[in-house]
């Protein structure tokens, strides 16, 4: 027995024309050139694409922020940008070098508390 398989008609999504995988509604139009049904799909394809590359880094950054050893690095970029007496400092007044200093070292002094507090916290955790 042979059989012969129907080709799809243009705009035939088996039912799936108003959503896919929760994104939406997609236009209801159905389009009749084939280009243009490939457009429309590599268009849908970028935007599934760019959403989840914008997940996975959501999810990377929530790990890395949770990590102790990532603030102990923000702590020591914090540090290593405060001004120095040997860097250039254009037009600055020594007022404000010492107030950018401060706030340097202030916030260094912040993402080290963070470091530690996570440390703690998951010392206190019972496995």
């Amino acid at each position: 027995m042979i059989t012969t398989k129907v080709p799809r008609q243009v705009g035939d999504l088996g039912g799936a024309e108003n959503s896919v995988a929760g994104s939406g509604p997609i236009s209801s139009r159905i389009l009749s050139d084939p280009t243009d049904n490939r457009a429309a799909l590599r268009r849908l394809l970028h935007q599934i694409d760019l959403d989840e590359q914008l997940r996975r880094r959501s999810v990377q950054s929530v790990i890395l922020t949770a990590s102790a050893w990532w603030w102990r690095w923000r702590a020591e970029q914090f540090d290593q940008a405060r001004p120095r007496p040997s860097d250039f400092n254009g037009l600055a007044t020594p007022a404000d070098l010492a107030v950018a200093d401060e706030r340097c070292r202030q916030v260094a002094q912040a993402c080290l508390n963070r470091a530690t507090l996570i440390v703690w916290e998951a010392a206190d955790v019972d496995l």
